[in-house]
């Protein structure tokens, strides 16, 4: 079984707080049946509190995401997650943080199904800046 699934996030920072696009890729495969997951999303993040090298926010994520899986149609799901989080900086390049997420989920057929979902999420961030 190989499982690949990178997600990744362009920070922009804005001011009091960040705008982190984000593109991601989950595929799985045995033998001959495999499934893909590729996600667009967006997140829009305000600074809550800030020292020198801890920094909080809040805010939201959205995201669109499409899924392939053999021998089935395509399916689209739309997310969208209340956030917290925090990181520590050990310089002006790198950080590593956490966050909380409540997620909604619903997808973009005309069923009555949907998620809720609480998970949390680790971040290696690397910051392009002097």
């Amino acid at each position: 079984m190989n499982i690949i699934s990178p997600t990744y996030y362009a920070v922009i920072p804005i001011n009091g707080g960040k705008v982190e696009p984000s593109i991601g890729y989950f595929g799985m495969s045995e033998g001959e049946n495999s499934i893909n997951m590729t996600s667009l999303g967006l997140g829009l993040l305000k600074n809550s509190f800030s020292n020198e090298n801890i920094k909080s926010y809040g805010g939201i994520r959205g995201s669109y995401m499409m899924i392939t899986a053999t021998d089935q149609d395509s399916e689209s799901i739309m997310s969208f997650s209340a956030v917290t989080g925090a990181e520590y900086f050990f310089n002006n390049n790198f950080s590593i943080g956490g966050e909380s997420r409540l997620t909604y989920i619903k997808p973009n057929d005309n069923s009555d199904l949907s998620m809720r979902s609480l998970d949390s999420v680790l971040f290696f961030r690397f910051y392009l800046k002097d």
